[in-house]
């Protein structure tokens, strides 16, 4: 088991894998940040998907790359 204590009030959870961490993690910064990523990004990471041809599991990538700068910039933890 691993624990982590996520973005929030902090309040430790167990965990069976580092993949079940990560991805509670992320959507805790979701939660918190993806306001903080503007219209503008958003379009920036749209029209690059399209011209690379990015699937979906690309796409939450650079976004959740914009998410964790916003938490990195407010000086929050990090799924890291």
């Amino acid at each position: 088991m691993m624990r982590a204590a996520i973005v929030g009030p902090l309040t430790e959870v167990e965990y069976e894998s580092s993949v079940e961490r990560h991805a509670h993690c992320m959507e805790a910064l979701r939660d918190r940040f993806l306001e903080e990523v503007s219209t503008k990004e958003m379009l920036a990471i749209a029209d690059e998907a399209q011209i690379a041809g990015w699937g979906l599991k690309e796409v939450r990538q650079a976004i959740d790359a914009l998410v964790t700068e916003r938490a990195r910039l407010a000086g929050a933890d990090t799924c890291d």
